[in-house]
């Protein structure tokens, strides 16, 4: 009777965790990859993006590319189709000190292509604090 008690404990409060395993906070970039974001609008996760597979409402899709090209560097390529800017933080991943730097980037402004640039090939960069941009 103890170890039924344990078990359905353990089901009831798993159940109690949210289950928003879709929603970013963070993710990782690829070296000449794309990544994909949609906007989700439902009232527990409003504001928030995840990672889809392809673009299924062009309007509500963030997308991301990283092109690198070893004699000219990378190039990060942020399409924002919204109504509103959004900003967030940018880590290049380095390989002789095996950690991520943060690099200054700039707010995305509505309906625009945005592109970073540096002059040496980038493998990965983390991006993290997602969001639109609030308004002042």
């Amino acid at each position: 009777m103890k170890y039924v008690v344990l078990i359905l404990f353990f089901i009831f409060s798993f159940n109690l965790i949210p289950q928003n395993k879709d929603v970013l906070d963070s993710f990782i970039v690829k070296m000449n990859s794309k990544v994909y974001l949609e906007y989700i609008s439902s009232d527990s996760t409003a504001g928030k993006f995840r990672i889809v597979e392809s673009i299924n409402d062009s309007t509500r899709t963030i997308r991301l590319k990283l092109d690198t090209k070893p004699a000219m560097g990378s190039v990060l390529e942020i399409n924002n189709p919204f109504d509103d800017d959004f900003i967030y933080k940018a880590f290049l991943y380095n390989f002789k000190k095996k950690k991520y730097i943060e690099a200054t980037v700039f707010p995305v402004k509505e309906k625009m292509v945005a592109r970073e640039m540096w002059p040496y090939p980038i493998e990965y960069i983390l991006i993290k604090k997602f969001q639109f941009k609030e308004e002042k």
